[in-house]
């Protein structure tokens, strides 16, 4: 039951962070995102390892978003580039 509700909840996220605008109610749902996380941790085995993945990724996609939207996106080397030249 959960489980569901949690996939529903994961896929309106994707939506939102495609069209959020403002950094402040992004970083607001951010928050909101990192407590569910913290909860699903706690849940234990009644939420499965795909759900808690897709639950970090969204967190993950939602703080390139709040980046993104405050102007600090770094810059990202391109392929075949090494990080540390």
């Amino acid at each position: 039951m959960f489980d569901a509700q949690l996939a529903r909840q994961v896929e309106a996220w994707k939506k939102y962070w495609e069209t959020v605008t403002s950094s402040d109610e992004a970083e607001h749902r951010l928050q909101r995102l990192r407590w569910l996380e913290e909860f699903a941790f706690h849940c234990g085995p009644q939420i499965s390892r795909d759900q808690y993945r897709a639950l970090q990724h969204e967190i993950g996609a939602g703080e390139a978003k709040v980046s993104e939207l405050r102007g600090n996106v770094p810059i990202t080397p391109s392929p075949g580039e090494s990080a540390s030249a």
